[in-house]
């Protein structure tokens, strides 16, 4: 069975939506690894003990 033109075009659409959500999640993985602290001292460890959800969603 050979899709309408109207499904064809819901298909089209839901594709794209796909792709931006993951490019706008890879973004932010992006963005929150390079606002990650390179060097964990024993601050930075307390750190991120205490505010988790900042460095591991």
């Amino acid at each position: 069975m050979i899709p309408s033109e109207r499904e064809q075009e819901l298909v089209a659409m839901f594709d794209s939506f796909c792709k931006a959500v993951i490019r706008n999640y890879s973004r932010t993985l992006i963005r929150r690894k390079s606002n990650r602290p390179e060097n964990l001292d024993d601050h930075g460890r307390q750190y991120i003990l205490l505010h988790p959800l900042q460095y591991f969603p």
